[in-house]
């Protein structure tokens, strides 16, 4: 089952990687967007939003690093829990999927990817991986990721929609306003960044939505949520069995 997992990520990773390849950044321009050209000023490169170039620069970096580092977490956690706590793992994943059932899951990923969710979406595939849908996961995870993409689009017309209202405010708070700034200026690969990292992805989705970014860049980038959330639930399955092995 695993070696079935590894053989199908490089091939998704490799096909979303043309597909963005294909995507110009875009940028807030009056009604419509263009792209993103540099504004000298005396001062160095102007920005429309909030914050410097150089602190934009430094966010969309420390998030990546903290993408990269986020998995590597995860796995040492987990890989921990399975082997020194196997049996509370199995007991807590179990009553989740058995207290909101696959219904449930899948819910908590459309509310956590389209508008906001108490719980990260990972923890829907830490209970993937620890309960009986692992023997489906090669259905399900992919699901997931499909799903999550159809959240974000949700995303991005609920953005077209109460973009100019209070709701955004409300429901990202201190998110808004530099993940705004990261949409305007580096456009579908600041949405790529929000599919791949810890950016809330429902944030990106909602600025996309908000300054008018084509549908078709915008789903050209969020399809990356399927890579992320194979090689995540890959993290996350194998973590017990290494972790096991080095210990």
């Amino acid at each position: 089952m695993h070696l079935r997992l590894c053989a199908l990520i490089p091939e998704m990773a490799a096909h979303q990687a043309q597909s963005c390849a294909a995507v110009a950044p875009f940028a807030l321009d009056g009604q419509s967007v263009r792209p993103v050209t540099s504004q000298s000023t005396s001062g160095g490169t102007a920005l429309d939003g909030n914050g410097s170039e150089e602190e934009l620069r430094a966010y969309a970096k420390r998030s990546a690093i903290k993408g990269v580092a986020g998995i590597v977490v995860v796995f040492i956690v987990i890989g921990l829990a399975g082997v020194f706590f196997r049996d509370s793992l199995l007991m807590a994943t179990s009553w989740v999927h058995e207290t909101i059932g696959v219904a449930g899951l899948f819910l908590v990923i459309l509310l956590a990817d389209s508008v906001t969710a108490p719980l990260p979406p990972d923890v829907v595939l830490v209970v993937v991986a620890n309960t009986s849908l692992s023997e489906s996961w090669y259905v399900i995870v992919p699901a997931l990721g499909a799903l999550s993409v159809a959240a974000g689009s949700l995303g991005w017309l609920l953005g077209l929609w109460l973009g100019d209202t209070r709701i955004p405010r409300i429901l990202f708070g201190r998110f808004r306003k530099r993940n705004q700034t990261l949409v305007t200026r580096y456009g579908a690969w600041g949405v790529a960044l929000g599919a791949l990292t810890p950016i809330p992805f429902s944030v990106t989705c909602w600025t996309a939505g908000m300054f008018k970014m084509p549908y078709r860049s915008f789903f050209a980038v969020a399809l990356l949520r399927l890579p992320r959330y194979l090689l995540y639930y890959a993290a996350i399955a194998f973590s017990d069995d290494l972790m096991g092995f080095f210990l």
